[in-house]
């Protein structure tokens, strides 16, 4: 298996950008990631611009993705169309015609990130999508299907405790709180992500010129948490594969260690037949063997009543050359045999001398 790799879907690098790109033969960053593929849809550090609205370009991407295997894939799609203050203040400045247009081509981004994501389930892998908190994508069926995964959950984080700022009223930097929600399958990176704003600031309101824009740009504080999460999860991740593993390998080898204790304790010539008191049952064979008289046993053969005493005697003996059988003493036939009316074995060359209790 390659490095556990990172990949980013409807964005520059941005979490990839601090991570090393995957060199044959050289070391792996202490957090055991690397940067994979981006699926920008300007440019990709490729130089590739992927058109998501195009069905070649979707199949050609998720054919990367199966081929790479990331172990976590960031999406952002485009959140316009799908945000309440666009609506209001957007739609009536152009048709319906061309106002249906986008919408439909943003929710075929919309839910292209959503298949992504579920091959990453599907395969034991991890995502993290992300959209603004109030964004109606949030209501749309393929998100709702995919946070109803078990396995999968969301947070709301203020952007402004990862460093995200914007022009102030007076010119100058402030923070800029722009809660966002996170959904993800990985536990850990929505801890890292979890973080709400307590105030303490002020914050700079995303509206008039480029500020909406600019702040869809992840702040480095952001990247790093999302960075430091996905490290996180990986480990647990091998851990967990480990005890998997163990637990397994334990089951498979419990009754082979069974049948060693068993041998071990024949060969140290014990006669002690121990149950499990889970089990109901005496723990002291020669206890169970004086309860055999307390009821009628019959022959197998002639369905005659046996005598008490010959079929304890008789169970005695059966239980002992399972003791010592190994050692070639096996009672003969000719003491076992007549007493119980049992026909001798052609295979073992002793006679059974187990016997029939009446059915309750």
């Amino acid at each position: 298996m390659g490095p556990a790799a990172v990949a980013e879907l409807y964005s520059p690098p941005r979490v990839t950008a601090a991570l090393p790109r995957p060199v044959c033969g050289q070391q792996l960053h202490r957090s055991e990631l690397v940067a994979g593929s981006t699926f920008d849809l300007h440019a990709d550090v490729d130089g590739v611009a992927w058109d998501f609205s195009k069905p070649g370009d979707r199949k050609r991407a998720i054919a990367r993705i199966r081929a790479e295997e990331p172990f976590l894939v960031v999406g952002s799609p485009p959140c316009t169309m799908f945000s309440r203050l666009n609506v209001n203040l957007n739609s009536h400045k152009v048709g319906k015609v061309e106002w249906d247009e986008r919408w439909r081509a943003a929710v075929v981004l919309l839910t292209f990130a959503a298949v992504v994501y579920k091959i990453q389930v599907l395969a034991g892998r991890h995502f993290l999508h992300e959209h603004p908190a109030g964004a109606t994508s949030w209501t749309h069926p393929a998100i709702v299907q995919l946070g109803a995964r078990e396995g999968v959950g969301a947070v709301v984080a203020h952007q402004c405790q990862f460093g995200l700022e914007t022009t102030g009223a007076d010119g100058g930097r402030a923070p800029a709180m722009k809660p966002t929600r996170f959904m993800s399958s990985s536990p850990a990176v929505l801890e890292a992500l979890s973080r709400r704003c307590l105030g303490g600031h002020a914050h700079a309101p995303l509206l008039g010129g480029t500020r909406a824009r600019d702040a869809a740009v992840y702040p480095p504080g952001l990247c790093e948490a999302i960075a430091q999460g996905a490290a996180e999860q990986l480990r647990r991740d091998k851990r967990a594969s480990v005890l998997d593993i163990a637990a397994a390998s334990a089951s498979s080898l419990a009754p082979i260690l069974d049948t060693r204790a068993f041998i071990a304790a024949a060969e140290r010539g014990g006669r002690e037949v121990n149950c499990d008191d889970a089990q109901d049952r005496t723990k002291d064979e020669s206890e169970e063997l004086a309860t055999w008289a307390a009821k009628e046993v019959y022959d197998e053969i002639t369905g005659a009543t046996l005598p008490p005493k010959l079929v304890q005697q008789a169970r005695a003996e059966e239980i002992k050359f399972m003791l010592d059988g190994a050692s070639g003493s096996a009672p003969s036939s000719q003491t076992a045999g007549p007493r119980l009316g049992r026909r001798p074995s052609a295979a073992s060359g002793w006679t059974s001398t187990r016997a029939t209790r009446p059915s309750p």
